[in-house]
């Protein structure tokens, strides 16, 4: 091979390559992109999982506060009927919190 054919393939090689490397940087910038949503949308569920936790245990704490309040309050009817009222009004409360916080299903 002429020194100037090895030129116009190597030239031509260059121009591949350099091609491709503008196809691999666009890809890699897309995949950043992918990377940082996928760190907020992380983010974001951490988020409403912790939020999710404080509402259970919230829930766990006052279902053990009434089994210890309907045991103090055994012999007071007005104690208990106020005591019934209370879990009445907490399960609506519960109720409309989930409901307002589950999201549709398609």
């Amino acid at each position: 091979m002429k020194v100037k054919e090895l030129a116009l393939i190597t030239d031509y090689l260059k121009r591949i390559i350099k091609d491709e490397l503008k196809e691999v940087k666009i890809l890699l910038h897309d995949i950043k992109g992918l990377g940082e949503h996928m760190a907020e949308e992380l983010e974001r569920l951490q988020q409403e999982v912790a939020e999710t936790k404080t509402v259970i245990d919230s829930a766990i704490v006052l279902l053990g506060q009434l089994a210890d309040l309907i045991r103090q309050n055994a012999t007071s009817t007005a104690a208990l009927n106020a005591l019934a009222d209370d879990l009445d009004a907490k399960q609506a409360q519960l109720a409309a919190a989930i409901t307002a916080n589950t999201p549709e299903t398609a």
